[in-house]
Parts: C-alpha cells; structure tokens; sequence
C-alpha cells in the first residue's frame, strides 16, 4: 500500500484513539480558554492578589465589627460595603480569567439563543479567529490553527520539534516526508515538558528558538508592567502615606476603613502584581535567554 504524501488526514471513521492530552491557549478575551493548563491563580502574583482580596474582606468586616461595639450602625457603612465588593470582584475576575467569559455571556445574551443572530456569529467568529489548541490521542494528534481543524496522523509523525521562547515552548509537528505544522500563536509553559514527554517519548525534540526575547517581548512583558506598576505604587503612596501615617496601631488602622483608604491599598496592590509579573519576566530573560543571532 502506497504511503501519503502527507501526514494531515480526514476524520477517521474507527475514531481518534484514546485521549492522552491537551493545551489551548489563547490571549484574546473571546477565546474559551477551557483546558489551558496555565493558571494565573498559581502565579505569585495572582495569589498576592487573592492575599490581598481576603485582605480588603477582613479588615472590612473588622471595622464594621468595632464601629457596632461602639455604638455605630451596620448602614453607615454599605457604601464601602459595596467599594470593597466591586473591588474584590475585580480581582477575582483578573485572577481566574472572567472578564472574557463575561464578554461571551454577554454576546449569548444578546443573541438569545439565536445561533443565526449576527452579534452571536460575530463573536464565535472572533473567537475562532484566536483559537489555537492540540489535543493528543493515541492513533491522531487534533489541531486547531486560528480556528481551523487539522488531523494528524501518528504513524506518519517523525519529530516534534520543541522551539523555547521567552514563556514556554513552540510545538512544530515534522512528518517522515518532511512536512512541518507549528501553532505559531501557541506557547505551552515549562512546566508542561514532563506531559508533552510522556506523549511523545524519543520523537521530541528541544530547540532553542531565535529572538525568543525580542523587543515586542521586552516591552509587553517588562517595561510597560513595570512602568505601570511603578506608577500606580507611586500614586497611591503619594496619596497613602499622609493618611495612614497618622495610625498610632494596627488596630486603629484597621478601625480606620473607609472607601478612599480602601482604594489606595487595592490601587497599591494592583501596582505590586503589575510590577511582580513585569520583574518575573526579567527573571525569565536572564534565566532562559537563548541566542538572539
């Protein structure tokens, strides 16, 4: 039986195999990021602002408390009730990757279950646009390309070229005829090595890519985080400082709750993440640079 000349096939009819594994990844707020591995809650800064959420609950809570001992009433303060809710909320959207799930709820909502609506097809479309995944099984490896489908078929797959860029690695499928797929917009984190290892055994490759740390990832992922960072800690500490260094104690601190000194420590916080993932970058340059030639 002559072999193809390709190693991309037609949905087989005995079926794909058993699924070994799977990465989506995605930066677009419409894409569904369902079964990308990543987690930003995992990452120091999303846990400092967890830390700093259960921070803004607490020290609401306990000055409520002590306003109440006091003589004071639970109504006088709902308004910052509501400005620590808002802000929690905001975290917790940050963190666990919500704002783009709120867009697409939004856009069903608007369509009203019409599949045909335009603001319903307009979304999905732009949603496809941004998709890029591949799924493993045992006999095919699925890919999905800026939202188009690909079968590959494993008894015709040579290499898997693992390229290192500055947050993870590029896959590039190499077939026995030469023939190569790579998801260009796809970047599957280090911490994925051992699972694309256990998939793949002695036909993965590791490559260092070049311009891994190019000036598009400088920017983006350094100087403006930090840049923005620095900003929103300096504002807030221009602003912070003459307020709370009137506090004699913790306790008189945390009894000072309202709406402003609430802002300027989320704005404060805000700024420390913002900065973290920017100095968590620099880290990754230094530590995993590779040739920029």
């Amino acid at each position: 039986m002559k072999e193809p000349e390709t190693f991309i096939t037609e949905m087989p009819e005995n079926g794909l195999g058993e699924w070994l594994y799977g990465y989506t990844s995605s930066d677009n707020i419409y894409a569904d990021r369902r079964g990308n591995t990543k987690k930003y809650w995992k990452e120091p800064s999303g846990i400092f602002l967890l830390l700093v959420a259960a921070f803004l609950v607490f020290w609401f809570v306990y000055s409520v408390i002590f306003a109440v001992i006091d003589g004071g009433s639970v109504f006088l303060h709902l308004s910052d009730g509501f400005a620590v809710f808002v802000m929690v909320i905001i975290i917790l959207l940050s963190v666990f990757g919500g704002w783009g799930y709120l867009v697409r709820l939004e856009a069903r909502l608007r369509a009203r279950g019409n599949t045909e609506n335009e603001d319903y097809v307009k979304v999905v479309e732009e949603q496809n646009k941004f998709l890029n995944s591949f799924n493993v099984f045992t006999d095919y490896i699925v890919l999905q390309i800026a939202g188009e489908e690909k079968i590959i078929n494993r008894n015709y797959l040579e290499t898997v070229k693992l390229f290192r860029v500055a947050e993870g690695y590029q896959v590039v499928f190499v077939s026995k005829f030469g023939e190569e797929i790579d998801i260009c917009d796809l970047v599957v984190p280090y911490s994925q090595f051992k699972e694309l290892k256990k998939c793949f055994n002695d036909k993965l490759t590791l490559k260092n890519a070049k311009k891994a740390f190019d000036g598009k990832f400088i920017n983006q992922k350094i100087v403006v985080p930090v840049v923005v960072g620095a900003a929103l800690i300096a504002i807030s500490s221009f602003f912070g400082l003459p307020i709370f260094s009137d506090f004699k104690s913790f306790h008189e601190f945390l009894c000072g709750f309202d709406g402003l000194n609430c802002g300027l420590v989320f704005f404060f916080s805000i700024g420390v993440a913002v900065a973290v993932s920017g100095i968590i970058a620099l880290a990754k340059l230094i530590v995993y640079k590779v040739d920029k030639t």
